[in-house]
């Protein structure tokens, strides 16, 4: 009842006042870039997922705010600028075809060595202006100096891999992954239309979401994104999703409501909803009927969920976002009882450019905080999960996490971070895990935070990223994690473009 309530009290105001981004695979350097333009601009560009991003991309390379290293960024590397190795146009029909191969190397120490190998390659363009596509695929190899890879055509260990080995035959050095992003979008005046398979980020949070996450494996999915006015801007997705087994059938359908009042504040209301076993529910389309009510309707199975966010940039060298995610609850009162049912999440964050031209550097603060037995529904598969991670946030139901990242751009080839993290994830049967269904008599009618045992563990990340012209970037993290001694890792990368 309390969401029914909350849905119409948010249509009332917001109709009476008046992100990895589609066109890359979801890479954290465009989302920070984006970012943190946004912060130095005072203005708030569509949202990330948005289907126009590569519009945002084209607006911000005249901005007066850019620095030397985003302007490098924007005049050499994909898919700002550079030049493709194969780069068509036709003028008079408006079509236009790019090629960029990609090879990549990269070394992890991290208590074993491994080595990753791969190649790539990018094709995208347009058709007669208003159909753009765009593909990418990598193929790689992981090889380690101990044998720690099983047979991975179940999803239970996360996006498909393979090795040529049977689970029952014992563990190998080396496995082939593959990883692809596609899709077809035609832009109109006002309303845009989106179908493939890529990543998916909801929201303002930096370093996750709390109702999809960038981080998470690429959706097969159909978007369509309508622009109501400048100021209202409805996006409708319905996305296939893999839980732990290829062959279950589990669908989602995400609703955002976007409401720009001013060019430096952005509000959002957005509601999602689960379902398994059964073909794709169309009544969850319909894309101004809240899917709370729909899903009444569908027998009360379904695992629906709804959030609030926003993003304001009003203040110079300042920014700030929240966003609020409601599973369930029993009533406003009850908000920060212990009842198991009254489950939700929250997320706050800032960042903080720097007002000196001469000095190129940011830095950001997220906390987010995920109450047990949020994101699971009445059914197994219903959870807020794909390829057995988390779709949501960054470690699911029962956990905190406090991130504060510095960066520094001293040179415009160069970027310096240290990344300061904290992470507490609960250990409780069935509060603290996805694909869980609760019982009261199992699980009792009470929960608590982090209960017990839980996991606590810091880490502190020194990173260095280059890059050269559009054809090389190259990156050296080495982290520091403490829980219950010290570990140290170092990972290390060559990126090849043309």
């Amino acid at each position: 009842m309390i969401k029914k309530l909350l849905i119409g009290a948010f249509f009332f105001i917001g109709l009476s006042y008046s992100q990895p981004p589609p066109d890359v695979s979801a890479t954290d350097e465009v989302f920070f870039l984006l970012r943190r333009n946004q912060t130095q601009a005072q203005t708030v560009y569509p949202a990330q997922n948005a289907p126009q991003s590569r519009d945002v991309y084209q607006n911000i390379k005249n901005s007066p705010t850019l620095s030397a290293y985003d302007q490098y960024t924007l005049k050499h590397q994909f898919p700002f600028g550079g030049k493709p190795l194969l780069n068509w146009r036709d003028t008079v029909r408006q079509h236009t075809f790019f090629l960029s191969p990609q090879a990549f190397v990269r070394w992890l120490d991290t208590g074993s060595t491994q080595s990753i190998q791969g190649v790539g390659m990018r094709i995208h363009g347009s058709l007669f202006k208003n159909l753009a596509f765009y593909s990418h695929g990598l193929i790689y190899t992981e090889n380690s100096n101990t044998a720690q890879y099983s047979h991975q055509f179940d999803p239970d260990y996360g996006e498909t891999c393979s090795v040529e080995q049977m689970p029952d035959e014992g563990l190998v050095s080396s496995q082939t992954c593959a990883r692809f992003e596609y899709y077809l979008r035609w832009d109109l005046p006002y309303l845009k239309i989106k179908a493939g398979r890529d990543n998916l980020h909801m929201g303002p949070g930096y370093f996750t979401s709390l109702t999809a996450s960038r981080n998470t494996a690429p959706y097969y999915h159909i978007e369509g994104r309508i622009d109501f006015s400048d100021w209202f801007v409805l996006d409708n997705y319905f996305l296939q999703m893999t839980d732990t087994d290829h062959s279950f059938k589990k669908w989602a359908h995400i609703h955002r409501f976007e409401f720009t009042p001013h060019s430096s504040l952005s509000l959002a209301f957005q509601d999602v909803v689960i379902y398994q076993e059964r073909s794709p529910d169309f009544t969850y389309m319909l894309p101004l009927v809240p899917l709370a009510f729909a899903e009444d309707n569908s027998g009360g199975l379904d695992n629906d969920a709804m959030s609030f966010d926003f993003l304001y940039t009003g203040l110079p060298y300042f920014s700030t976002w929240g966003e609020l995610f409601i599973d369930d609850l029993q009533g406003p009162t009850t908000f920060f009882d212990d009842l198991w049912e009254n489950r939700w999440a929250t997320l706050v964050g800032f960042q903080v450019t720097s007002p000196l031209k001469a000095v190129d550097a940011d830095f950001v603060f997220e906390y987010s905080r995920v109450e047990p037995w949020t994101y699971n529904g009445r059914q197994r598969y219903t959870s807020f999960r794909h390829y057995n991670r988390p779709s949501a946030s960054q470690w699911g139901p029962d956990s905190r996490t406090f991130d504060f990242k510095a960066s520094y751009r001293p040179f415009k080839e160069v970027e310096w971070t240290e990344h300061f993290e904290i992470d507490d994830k609960g250990q409780q049967p069935g509060a603290s895990q996805l694909g869980e269904i609760h019982d009261n008599e199992k699980h009792g009618t009470r929960k608590r935070f982090l209960a017990g045992n839980f996991s606590h563990q810091i880490s502190l990340s020194h990173g260095l990223r280059l890059q050269w012209h559009q054809f090389l970037t190259g990156y050296l993290t080495y982290t520091q994690s403490f829980r219950g001694g010290i570990e140290n890792h170092l990972k290390t990368g060559l990126n090849f473009y043309w």
